[in-house]
């Protein structure tokens, strides 16, 4: 049935005197414009409107709720001029005053229009200007009825098309009106025609002209003078609302009053109004979220305003300013203080909300200012320590929320800048002062933690546990006064207390006590485990899963208290320690309890690894206490059976290896040979899982097995270990598996050979057979599985393990092997090198034999009729041979054979003898250095080759004392030499090898060439200064280890640095290049220095017209970046310094670079912002939330960005990733928000953190926290089932949530239940890698 006809029957039905036949006659009308197929002529589409209209003025109400939500298809499909009359007949309607009914609906149709209508619509400016002046007379009309809900349309209307206010000529007569009318209103005598219009103003401030916005913020100012005068405290409160509505939708334009207006919030919070006070602390709030760095003259102030009111209380007198001293008191009076608590109650009193919002805004301070954390631990921790005892719940749980956020920011920078190896910082210093707190934190939260409230207890457990975890212990002299308190929580909860919070209260509980156990020492706890071994045991028989798998968690943790090792320094394992037979029964106990439970068949999967875990535990810590026999009879069957259950055979296979490992297994002990005496049963099945296709399966069976080997040689066992090993590197071998197989291997070759020779040579034969022709093959159709990393190394520890072992018969065949696979048809020239190390290490492992395979090699190097390849592989096995023996004797005149390929019409043949030269130097410095030296000095023609293998030797000298004493007798000459090439005209290439050759002997004798280096920043010519930073680059770039050099450095590398402002381009980005690099490696050198580095920094990552010249190519013109460069490594030193350097930096401008970045015109700058972003996230996510509104213009116009139809593969690709970067960040920014993206992708249980946190939390939707009009609106359009990238962002998210990222989100936003979003950002660490 075509629309026309099925609405033209529709239409008949509407006019029915039968009130169901409109009703449904509205509802197929729905259903009809909802299709994409729906289509109709001007006529039919005139009387569908009218239609509508009628409907929406009809007696019966449920007739007239149907018509308004045909609107919401309707609009999205006529035409402007029917949008138009729409707009007007809804607006007569919402005039008239006799007909509450219809103007109730009415006002309902133009809100459902606004919210519904698309913002992307041509017709949207239109509709605009049309209604918004309709309004404002209805509005400004004198006694209307309908002024909250024009208010509230208005106010949908600045959201969502505020942009169309500012777009036109008559824009600034337009919003003058706007701000007439409002004027008023937020004068007037009721308190929700104020709070609405503050609301809607706010909505329109992003879009108001500056001159505008300069007037509305000095008339505010000065009503807000005027106010305390008269008297009027209500209104005076709306004002200081205003004042932080227009901060938080105008921040930087606000910026400038707040030094003007922060005095007068700071005294009118004085006055004795407990409303005016709470609105004065919330508008703080803002103020520090939204414009810290205006803020932060009065910092010190707004946190003894903070300090000042959490602790105001009128009503009742706890004692809690009291001194220390006056604290102590004895235990009935804590009890008859406790009971006082518990009856109190005022519900006139409205105290607690300004306590609330004082705990809220030391939250929002601690989060945002992590260089004020000493004295945040001085002046706030003892006072919010003795605000513990808040007799509010729902301020309670906010105090120590408060407190949990202070322990989350001292654990964030601590961790980050420990990580990057800075020595004292101020966080490591801050964790002194909070040890020093702990026995007052114990003491006072005891008192709670023995109380009712299960939201307090489950606070105060998460506290106790962050606190652990900054100190890395701390609570050792406490565990007496904690053990009642977990003993209560762990109890069966009474009546009166919802079952999900005693539920969340035991895994809370119980994740406190396995942090407790795992961070202290096992004997402080030896005293009271009887008291916790009981209740963790009945915890692991609860029904939820969540709680017995906690539990059993815990149980094994106690498993090591009660049988702990000394951990000896340096030592491979642990020492067994002689077994407290008191403790013995505690043992028996916890594995009578897990036998039982591993028992059972209707155990969910994540008890049963548990349970699998807790068993391996035990046997790892206790086999000789539970005996042999009950070891071989009961508990090696379950191994043997979970190992052959497809759904716990990865945790068993786990489990094994990590029993392998116990100190247990070494002689004289004979606990595990009931173990061992499976191996038999155990190793062939572990083999087999080579063969599966699960990814994380064969590595954890690589990871066991050579555990297997290393510590129970059964070498009879190892033929199915090998034709395992041959299946998977002939079917499937990856970057993590490759050098996993190839450790295995070497493990196997050693135990074996150490066994017996013989047993050695037969492996190495099987080996030969069996797996070097699949790893030939690897190696050549595969090259970058072993051209770097972890796998190369193990590639020539494995060859050399093997020639040694297998001597000469597997040296000769492998080595052709090699050879004969090289040479064949479609092997790339990136296997070359991995070739050449193979060989030299099979070589070197076989001296003897191998004199005619470097004979044959130096042969291949003077033949004329040889190929390019031969050659080529021959330079390169020639490097790697005599870079570790000298082969002078061998070849005298190799050198000159080298020199004389300099030569060469092949650029490969050229950098390839320049290596080989570099590296057979190192074998005799004293034949070939002078020669190579003096190539420098006098060959012009070759002086890129020369300077090459210059930098070979070098770089390879500077290794270790031995060869850095060898290199000594040159280095003052080559120093001068290199100096006196870079101050003459070079070719990039050469000048960077001769930088670094500079950066590398610099480390040689710091003392003596730093200073030399440091003289020649000053240089004329650029490219000397550019040489200079780059040679300090070049020491960065190493990870080994200078301290004396770091320590020289320290002092001035800053004067490095500063020629990131360099009036060269070239020197500018190789200094941004320095900076990266030294963030990267040393970061500690620079922490001190990032405050005058930051803004140079930020300077290069904008678009600098000045460098984009506009190139000519026939009839087209092609814009030519030469900035970009520079640009692009301004980002990069961005991203590197969010990982390592975050405590040092001022996040809001960072940000506001990196909003920026996101709509830079290079494509790999947006992307790098992206990856920042949603970096940002996850570490500072309190700071990220208040510029939401501004990532929301740069991730719709890459979101809804298109290519061309001519684009070509590779645009259309960088166009994906770009969307695909894009849709990540919006659905990460979305959590931070508290938005849902689409709640069927994430899953059961998965939620954002808004929604996941506590009624108490302050996350995005609180009333003092941050409107995020725009970025909600993005969203909404984005999830659209029309949206292009609707199904892009639903991918990502289930990505995201498959990656365990999402939820982690959310469970840590919902534990942390903290006052501030930043507070769970310290928290939140661990999944910044599955986010970023």
């Amino acid at each position: 049935m075509s629309s026309a006809y099925a609405v033209a029957q529709l239409l008949d039905k509407m006019v029915a005197n039968d009130s169901d036949f409109r009703f449904m006659a509205a509802s197929d009308l729905a259903t009809e414009l909802s299709k994409d197929s729906f289509a109709i002529d001007d006529a039919t589409e005139r009387k569908v409107v009218a239609g509508v209209l009628k409907l929406i003025d009809d007696k019966n109400g449920e007739v007239r709720n149907k018509a308004v939500k045909c609107l919401i298809p309707l609009v999205k499909k006529v035409r402007d001029q029917q949008i138009q009359n729409i707009v007007d007949e809804l607006c007569k309607m919402l005039e008239c005053e006799d007909r509450e009914g219809l103007r109730d609906i009415a006002g309902i149709g133009l809100k459902t229009l606004v919210v519904e209508f698309p913002s992307e619509s041509a017709s949207a400016g239109n509709v605009v200007k049309r209604l918004v002046p309709k309004l404002l007379l209805i509005l400004g009309a004198e006694g209307a009825q309908s002024q909250l809900d024009v208010i509230d349309i208005l106010s949908e209307m600045f959201s969502r098309f505020g942009g169309f206010l500012n777009d036109s000529g008559d824009s600034k007569a337009l919003q003058q009106s706007i701000l007439a009318t409002f004027g008023p209103l937020i004068d007037h005598s009721r308190p929700a025609f104020r709070k609405r219009a503050i609301a809607a103003v706010g909505f329109l401030v992003p879009n108001l002209k500056d001159d505008l916005f300069v007037g509305l913020s000095k008339s505010l100012i000065a009503d807000i003078k005027a106010k305390k005068s008269t008297g009027d405290l209500d209104k005076l409160q709306s004002l200081i609302s205003y004042a932080a509505t227009l901060c938080r939708h105008s921040p930087a334009r606000f910026a400038p009053f707040l030094s003007e207006i922060m005095p007068l919030v700071l005294e009118y919070a004085e006055l004795d109004n407990d409303d005016l006070r709470e609105q004065c602390i919330q508008a703080c709030e803002v103020f520090v979220l939204r414009a810290p760095t205006a803020v932060g003259a009065n910092i010190h102030s707004i946190i003894k305003l903070g300090a000042e009111f959490i602790k105001y209380d009128p009503n009742y007198d706890d004692g809690g300013d009291e001194d220390d001293d006056e604290e102590e008191m004895d235990d009935a009076d804590e009890d008859e203080e406790d009971e006082d608590d518990e009856s109190y109650s005022d519900d006139e009193d409205v105290s607690w909300k300004v306590r609330r919002s004082s705990a809220k805004l030391l939250a929002s301070i601690i989060s945002t200012r992590p260089d004020l954390l000493s004295e945040f631990y001085d002046t706030l921790a003892p006072l919010l320590i003795r605000r513990f005892n808040e007799r509010e719940e729902t301020v309670r749980i906010d105090v120590l929320n408060t407190f949990i956020t202070l322990l989350r920011q001292t654990a964030t920078v601590r961790g980050r800048t420990e990580a990057a190896g800075s020595p004292t910082t101020p966080a490591s210093a801050s964790a002194a002062q909070l040890a020093a707190l702990v026995p007052r934190v114990v003491k006072v939260l005891g008192k709670q933690l023995m109380g009712k409230s299960i939201q307090t207890r489950s606070s105060g457990f998460l506290l106790l546990k962050q606190l652990i975890a900054v100190l890395n212990g701390g609570l050792g002299e406490h565990i007496a006064a904690l053990v009642p308190a977990i003993e209560h929580s762990l109890a069966k909860s009474q009546g009166g207390h919802g079952l999900a919070n005693s539920t969340n209260l035991k895994i809370d509980v119980l994740e406190f006590v396995n942090v407790l156990l795992e961070n202290h020492d096992a004997a402080l706890f030896h005293a009271h485990v009887g008291r916790i071994v009981t209740p963790v045991l009945a915890a692991a028989n609860d029904k939820f899963y969540r709680i017995s798998a906690e539990a059993f968690g815990v149980a094994a943790s106690l498993v090591r208290t009660l049988r702990p090792f000394a951990h000896v320094q340096g030592a491979k394992r642990p020492s067994v320690l002689p077994t407290d037979q008191t403790l013995v029964k505690h043992i028996h106990t916890i594995f009578a309890a897990t036998l039982t439970r591993v028992q059972a068949t209707d155990t969910s999967v994540e008890v049963k690894e548990k349970l699998i875990g807790t068993l391996g535990v035990i046997v790892y810590q206790a086999a000789d206490v539970i005996g042999p026999q009950d070891l071989g009879d009961k508990v090696m069957p379950i191994f043997v059976d979970r190992l052959r259950n497809e759904v716990t055979r990865l945790p068993t296979i786990r489990t094994l290896t990590y029993v392998a490992k116990s100190p247990l297994g070494d002689a004289p002990s004979t606990a595990l040979e009931p173990f061992a005496a499976q191996l038999p049963v155990l190793l062939p099945e572990i083999a087999m899982q080579l063969k599966k296709t699960q990814r994380q399966l064969r590595i954890a069976s690589l990871h066991s097995l050579e555990t297997f080997a290393r510590r129970f040689p059964t070498p009879d066992l190892y033929p199915p270990t090998i034709e395992a090993l041959r299946h998977m590197l002939t079917n499937d071998s990856d970057l993590q598996v490759l050098p996993l197989a190839l450790s295995l291997m070497i493990a196997m070759l050693q135990t074996a050979h150490a066994s017996s020779p013989s047993a050695g040579v037969a492996l190495a034969s099987a080996i030969k057979t069996s797996i070097v022709p699949v790893l030939t093959n690897v190696i050549g159709d595969t090259p970058h599985l072993v051209s770097g990393g972890s796998s190369l190394a193990h590639l020539v520890e494995f060859w050399h393990t093997f020639a040694v072992i297998g001597g000469s018969d597997v040296f000769a065949s492998s080595a052709q092997g090699l050879l004969v696979k090289v040479f064949s048809r479609g092997v790339t020239k990136e296997a070359y090198p991995v070739v050449a190390k193979s060989i030299a290490a099979l070589a070197i492992s076989n001296a003897p034999e191998a004199k005619s395979l470097l004979d044959k090699f130096i042969v291949d190097v003077q033949g004329t009729q040889g190929s390019e390849s031969t050659k080529y592989l021959a330079l390169l096995t020639l490097g790697e041979i005599g870079n570790r023996r000298d082969l002078s004797q061998a070849a005298p005149q190799l050198h000159t054979l080298l020199f004389g390929l300099f030569d060469s019409t092949s650029e490969e043949i050229k950098n390839a003898a320049a290596f080989a030269l570099g590296n057979v130097a190192t074998g005799n410095l004293s034949l070939y250095l002078p020669v190579i030296v003096e190539a420098v000095r006098t060959d012009a023609k070759h002086q890129y080759l020369s300077v090459l293998a210059l930098k070979e030797v070098i770089s390879l000298s500077v290794l270790t004392p031995e060869s850095r004493a060898a290199l000594a007798p040159f280095v003052a000459d080559i120093w001068q030499l290199l100096f006196d090439k870079a101050e003459t005209d070079l070719e990039e290439s050469t000048r960077n090898a001769i930088a670094e050759c500079l950066g590398q002997l610099s480390t040689a004798d710091a003392p003596t060439f730093l200073p030399q280096l440091q003289s020649r920043l000053a240089a004329h010519k650029a490219e000397t200064r550019a040489t200079v930073v780059s040679a300090i680059r070049y020491t960065f770039a190493e990870h080994a280890s200078r301290d004396q050099y770091d320590l020289l450095l320290a002092p001035i590398i800053i004067e490095f640095l500063r020629l990131v402002q360099d009036k060269d381009l070239t020197v500018r980005r190789v200094t941004l290049g320095a900076l990266n690099s030294a963030a990267h490696s040393k970061p500690h050198l620079i922490r001190n220095s990032l405050g005058e580095l930051l803004p140079l920094l930020y300077a290069e990552t904008h678009v600098n017209r000045d460098l984009i010249r506009i190139v000519e190519m026939g009839p087209f013109k092609h814009e030519v970046d030469t900035g970009l460069d520079a640009r692009k490594s301004a980002f990069e030193c961005m991203y590197t310094l969010l990982d390592t350097c975050l405590g040092q930096i001022e996040i809001f401008a960072f940000i506001q670079r990196v909003l920026a970045g996101i709509e830079d015109p290079a494509h790999d700058i947006k992307l790098l912002s992206h990856l920042m972003l949603q970096r940002l996230a996850i570490v500072s996510p309190t700071a990220l939330a208040a510029h939401l509104d501004g990532t929301a213009d740069g991730l719709r116009k890459t979101l809804t960005s298109k290519t061309k139809p001519s684009a070509v593969k590779q645009e259309i690709e960088k166009h994906r990733e770009l969307v695909h970067a894009a849709s990540k960040s919006l659905v990460l920014l979305a959590h931070v928000a508290g938005i849902a993206v689409l709640s069927s992708a994430a899953g059961p249980g998965i939620s954002s953190p808004a929604s996941a946190a506590p009624a108490s939390t302050n996350t995005a939707g609180s009333s003092a926290d941050l409107a995020t009009p725009r970025f909600a609106e993005l969203v909404r359009d984005m999830k659209a089932p029309g949206s292009p990238v609707a199904e892009v962002i639903s991918n990502v998210e289930r990505e995201l949530v498959a990656a365990g990222g999402l939820s982690r989100l959310a469970a840590a936003a919902a534990s942390a239940s903290t006052s501030a979003p930043g507070g769970f950002a310290g928290g939140l660490v661990g999944a910044a890698m599955d986010l970023s």
